[in-house]
């Protein structure tokens, strides 16, 4: 488990999303800044009603830690498949209040390669932001192996109905913070 207590995580986590705006062909205010290194204030509006990536029910259980809880969010944007990659998928949810340090901010979920396991798992990363700049405490989880380490262990799995989908994450921390959702993606963007 990683706790960041700065606007880089966030930073990477909405570079994630604008990564997958440019591939719809989609740009934010947000990305223009963000490719000029402007800091998290700007990036923090790159979720725009404007940005069409598919709407999403998220479901979110945190076992352990200062931030345990349920959290349920409905949202206009958030589910992608193949943007990144012929079997990746794109998950994510963000809003909340960033003045208050106890709000959850964000939920990104990445899948790079739906059809690729190891140990019959799928590998997969997942972050989960709560405030802002410097009042911010993420959790990241990670199984892939390509992205610089793994931290924790766990599963996710997605029941794809074409025009929707519904992606189920199981995943606990090496502090043993247990994060457990759904995502139900009442529509998904494909290219």
């Amino acid at each position: 488990m990683t706790i960041i207590r700065s606007g880089t995580g966030r930073t990477f986590a909405v570079l994630t999303l604008v990564a997958a705006l440019g591939a719809c062909g989609k740009r934010t205010d947000a990305s223009s800044a963000a490719t000029k290194g402007t800091k998290a204030a700007a990036v923090d509006t790159a979720v725009s009603p404007s940005a069409d990536l598919g709407g999403a029910r998220m479901h979110l259980e945190i076992t352990g830690g200062a931030h345990a809880g349920n959290f349920d969010r409905t949202m206009d944007a958030g589910c992608t498949y193949g943007l990144s990659g012929p079997a990746a998928w794109h998950l994510s949810w963000g809003g909340g209040d960033p003045g208050d340090p106890n709000s959850l901010n964000n939920v990104v979920l990445d899948i790079p390669n739906l059809k690729t396991t190891e140990n019959g798992a799928t590998q997969f990363a997942l972050q989960v932001f709560f405030g802002s700049n410097e009042n911010m405490t993420a959790f990241a989880f990670n199984t892939i192996a390509s992205a610089g380490g793994r931290s924790g262990k766990g599963t996710v799995t997605v029941n794809d109905r074409g025009s929707t989908a519904a992606v189920t994450f199981d995943a606990t921390l090496s502090t043993g913070v247990r994060l457990q959702g759904t995502f139900d993606c009442t529509s998904v963007i494909r290219p």
